[in-house]
C-alpha cells in the first residue's frame, strides 16, 4: 500500500513540506509538533522559528537551525501530520 492510500484511508488532515514551513513562519515563537509519516510508522518532530531562522528536532533529540531550502531539499515529497502548536 502506498503512503498516500494508507493517508486516505484514514482520512488524516496531512500537510506537504512547503505547507508546514508557512505553519511554523506564521507561528513564530511557537513550537509545532509534527509526525513525518513514514511507511509502516512516523518520526515525530518539533520545528519552530525564531527570528527568521528555522530549527528542527528530530526522533534523535538534536535541534539544529536548518534553511526553508535545506528542510525542502530533506523533504521534497514529504507527509506530515500535525500534533499540536504550543
Amino acid at each position: 500500500m502506498l503512503v498516500t492510500e494508507s493517508i486516505a484511508k484514514y482520512n488524516m488532515q496531512t500537510y506537504s513540506s512547503p505547507e508546514i514551513l508557512e505553519l511554523v513562519k506564521s507561528n513564530t515563537g511557537k513550537t509545532i509538533e509534527v509526525q513525518l509519516l513514514l511507511i509502516g510508522g512516523y518520526a515525530t518532530h518539533f520545528i519552530y522559528c525564531n527570528k527568521n531562522r528555522i530549527f528542527n528536532e528530530g526522533i534523535d533529540g538534536v535541534n539544529f537551525p536548518i534553511s526553508e531550502k535545506h528542510f525542502l531539499e530533506l523533504y521534497p515529497t514529504a507527509f506530515w501530520k500535525l500534533n499540536q502548536i504550543v
